[in-house]
């Protein structure tokens, strides 16, 4: 039972990552219609912006001819994350129902799915701009658009030529276009798209789980073991809470971080665990392993890239067992530490590292 419930919940993460792989086709034509719209209106005009009107002229000009592809672009994202809604309830439906002894489940109406996932903020950490759904991806919408007006303002203030303005929208050819203004923005779109796409996973998943409260009772916060994982998901690896309480993913742009299942029936629970296993960097390992579990495990060098070589001294000499450290890493609010806080709570294992 462990494996087959171990092939469902790699399917569901496949799905999830197979949809933000397929961004690039969409993101490729993205780049290639802005490319194409900007040469369009800027292949009028050469020398320099000599007068204000011209300035806004080209700047009113480029804003009507990029809001095309980024709106439609925007609206082809939250479609696909409506989709995505119903699809991962679905999935959550069929990994559990194939649970021999499992009672029956309920799958929550898909409108009411799409509604969770667009009114539920996202848990991203310090990030200044909006947290629901619509005005996430709305926000990259605005912020390019904004960028392109802004490099015609420059290009006017410094008295550029049309061709550095075109330069700077469309970037170098010896950089493919990767130094540009249209390059970068549609390279954010990419993170954008993954960002949302893994929230938009966690709320259908958890409000599956909320209206299966009887058979579900937790979820556990399950990280990538890898050296790219950051401080934050690292640390409340393994953790368990209550449904619609605490932080879930994404917690940070591109978060590859997930949630699942804590079963009520904790024998049926302890049945599906046994000899599960997890996804790392170094293969397939005991489902129970968290995070710096697996990070103990590695070679000294690899903990100091990770953490750096003060909190990896902390962690290897410091006497303090995985749970411990990790509980040290975040404050109250889920916040990173320092490791200045870190040593007014546990003074004796900074003196046992001797940092």
């Amino acid at each position: 039972m462990a494996t087959l419930l171990h092939d469902n919940s790699v399917l569901i993460q496949t799905l999830i990552e197979r949809l933000k792989a397929s961004q690039g086709t969409e993101l490729t034509t993205l780049y290639n219609e802005l490319r194409a719209s900007t040469g369009y209106v800027l292949q009028e005009y050469d020398g320099t912006i000599n007068t204000m009107g011209q300035r806004d002229e080209i700047s009113k000009l480029l804003a009507n001819a990029m809001y095309g592809p980024v709106d439609g672009y925007s609206k082809q994202l939250l479609a696909l994350c409506d989709q995505l809604s119903g699809d991962v309830a679905q999935l959550e439906l069929n990994s559990l129902s194939s649970i021999p002894g499992m009672p029956g489940l309920i799958v929550p109406d898909t409108d009411k799915i799409i509604r969770q996932v667009h009114n539920r903020p996202l848990s991203i950490r310090n990030w200044r701009g909006e947290l629901l759904l619509d005005p996430f991806i709305k926000d990259w919408e605005t912020l390019t658009l904004t960028a392109a007006n802004n490099a015609v303002l420059r290009s006017w203030r410094e008295g550029q030529t049309i061709q550095q303005l075109t330069t700077a929208l469309r970037g170098t050819r010896a950089l493919n276009g990767a130094d540009g203004i249209i390059g970068q923005y549609v390279k954010n779109a990419d993170a954008i798209a993954r960002t949302a796409i893994q929230h938009t996973a966690t709320v259908a998943r958890e409000t599956f789980f909320d209206v299966n409260d009887d058979v579900v009772d937790k979820v556990q916060f399950v990280a990538t073991l890898d050296n790219r994982t950051t401080a934050i998901c690292r640390s409340l690896d393994g953790r368990e809470f209550a449904i619609n309480v605490g932080p879930r993913p994404p917690l940070h742009i591109r978060c590859r971080s997930t949630i699942i299942p804590v079963l009520a029936d904790s024998a049926l629970n302890d049945i599906l665990r046994e000899g599960e296993t997890r996804a790392s960097s170094d293969g397939y390992i005991s489902s129970d392993e968290t995070y710096y579990q697996w990070l103990l495990r590695q070679p000294d060098k690899q903990q100091d890239m990770i953490i750096g070589k003060n909190r990896g001294k902390l962690l290897r000499d410091g006497g303090l067992s995985a749970e411990r450290f990790a509980a040290l890493q975040l404050d109250r609010n889920f916040e990173p530490m320092t490791l200045e806080e870190m040593r007014k709570i546990a003074p004796e294992a900074f003196k046992r590292a001797g940092i």
